[in-house]
């Protein structure tokens, strides 16, 4: 077992298993809740780690500050989204990017991803920047001089040579972020 946190009754585990790829590892927060006698409640939660494909719910510490310049995201080389998917957490790395104080993030092929159509039909979602956590209400951009404005965000930021042009709408989508505090 990795971090305690016994005062919660809750242990964050790494699990091996088999019925993806023998060699990979997941974070899963197991919650064990006492109870009269030897029975308790067992609540296993699959966790964000670092890797690129999708995981469940992020850790960090919690930020409830209302952030009006995400300028600081610039200074980290990737950030985690996470969105429900049905009733299910779901987590991913991507790029995140920001211009004038504005947060965005963006999709490559996102046609046909959940969290993409989750994140557009929500409108909400959790972002973990650092190590730290931040709610966030989230817009599918569709006006040509915002995607560009966006495009050139992400641009920058990846060092992409300029004039780099962006990629057709149903190959790329972008969502402009917000506080949701």
């Amino acid at each position: 077992m990795d971090r305690p946190f016994p005062e919660h009754g809750v242990q964050l585990i790494t699990l091996k298993h088999s019925w993806v790829n023998s060699d990979e590892s997941r974070n899963i927060l197991l919650y064990c809740s006492p109870a009269r006698g030897n029975r308790g409640i067992l609540l296993l939660v699959p966790c964000l780690s670092m890797r690129s494909h999708a995981r469940g719910y992020l850790l960090g510490e919690e930020s409830q500050e209302v952030i009006s310049d995400w300028s600081f995201v610039n200074d980290v080389p990737i950030c985690q989204i996470q969105t429900s998917v049905f009733i299910l957490p779901h987590s991913i790395n991507l790029n995140c990017s920001s211009m004038e104080n504005e947060l965005f993030i963006g999709c490559m092929n996102c046609e046909g991803k959940r969290w993409g159509a989750a994140l557009t039909e929500r409108g909400q979602a959790r972002i973990r920047i650092g190590g730290t956590v931040y709610p966030v209400a989230a817009r599918r951009l569709t006006d040509t001089a915002e995607k560009d404005h966006a495009w050139l965000s992400s641009s920058i930021k990846a060092e992409r040579p300029p004039g780099t042009p962006r990629p057709p709408d149903n190959i790329w989508w972008t969502f402009h972020l917000t506080s949701a505090n």
